[in-house]
């Protein structure tokens, strides 16, 4: 059977008999890849010249695949190859839109289920406060391990959760605010303070929740920076805590050739132990505050993404008819599969009671 080569794109589609190119290859099966692999090449670059001259508008994403189909020693091949990429960008430098992310490195409980479930457990005993924050963490975090997530989210600027296994690379930060100059961060840990490999690949979900001493994972969607399909790209994104007490800038990396994806991290610490100083790769924060994650496109000014979250929320128990806050309300949580009280797990370790009473201080 001549080689055929088909070509399908989202521009169209074309089908191209390699029989007038015939040469004898007695080279072993395993090594055939090699060899289409050049011709599939020489397709996509034939491709995209002509795709180039067709009347496709700009900031388009093109998927591109080519399929061989051929014959060796009376067995039928087949090998295929896909790529993408963008068009130009508008003459005003207009070009995809771009959505950021804020996450957490997704929390595996399974060591402490089984030890909140054995007999030598001893419950935490935790202040309002604690107890609040640290049930929100809990559930939040709960909730984007399962990736059960759903809604909308201030976590990320179009509003939808997001959670899987991601690429990153050890970071970079800006040492002032002209971003030119860069320095390594320090590497970051997980929410009990275990150092994570880097480079390396970690699972990752959009929160909107963090505590105090959290390493926030940022992650882009700007298609349009993929500039160069055969490079890894990087670019920077601004994150400011509340009342701009303090502003970092960071790197972000592209996840792999061709993606138009990035990540990358910042540390935060406790401003009350360790003070704030911009640009010093930690983002200092407190209990109860906010921070947000910007990015603007470099060559489009209105390209303009942000995302917002919050640390160690306190939270009140309020009348409904009225609004007023109450007093001495006393909750039991029920795991619902089993009816019977639930496992609070603590992300500091251990668990809490499952019954506590809530005592307003203002």
């Amino acid at each position: 059977m001549p080689p055929r080569l088909n070509f399908k794109s989202t521009q169209g589609s074309t089908c191209v008999d390699l029989s007038r190119n015939k040469a004898k290859n007695t080279a072993p099966v395993k090594k055939l890849g090699g060899v289409f692999a050049v011709v599939l090449a020489s397709f996509f670059s034939n491709a995209f010249s002509i795709n180039a001259q067709a009347a496709t508008p700009n900031n388009t994403v093109i998927n591109n695949q080519a399929i061989v189909s051929y014959n060796f020693k009376n067995q039928d091949q087949q090998v295929s190859d896909s790529v993408s990429f963008i068009t130009s960008r508008e003459a005003s430098g207009a070009g995809t839109p771009s959505i950021i992310t804020l996450m957490h490195n997704s929390i595996d409980f399974s060591g402490q289920l089984q030890a909140a479930q054995g007999p030598s457990v001893n419950p935490i005993a935790p202040t309002p406060n604690g107890l609040t924050a640290g049930i929100s963490s809990t559930i939040s975090r709960a909730r984007a391990i399962t990736s059960s997530t759903s809604g909308r989210t201030t976590a990320s600027s179009n509003g939808q959760t997001l959670s899987g296994s991601f690429s990153v690379q050890e970071g970079q930060c800006a040492t002032d605010s002209t971003g030119n100059t860069l320095t390594a961060q320090p590497t970051p840990t997980d929410y009990q303070g275990n150092t994570l490999t880097l480079p390396g690949t970690l699972s990752l979900s959009s929160d909107e929740f963090f505590k105090v001493g959290d390493t926030i994972f940022v992650h882009l969607q700007d298609l349009d920076q993929n500039n160069d399909p055969t490079a890894v790209e990087k670019i920077v994104v601004t994150i400011i805590s509340e009342n701009g007490l303090d502003t970092e800038t960071i790197q972000l990396t592209e996840t792999d050739t061709s993606t138009g994806l990035f990540t990358g991290y910042i540390q935060s610490v406790d401003i009350n132990t360790q003070g704030s100083t911009p640009y010093n790769c930690h983002l200092s924060v407190t209990n109860n505050s906010r921070m947000q994650a910007s990015y603007q496109d470099k060559a489009d000014v209105v390209d303009i993404s942000a995302a917002a979250a919050l640390f160690d929320p306190n939270s009140y128990v309020i009348n409904a008819d009225t609004g007023e806050y109450i007093n001495g309300i006393e909750v039991t949580l029920i795991d619902k599969d089993t009816d019977l009280p639930a496992d609070i797990l603590s992300t500091d370790g251990g668990v809490f009671p499952h019954h506590w009473r809530y005592d307003l201080r203002l």
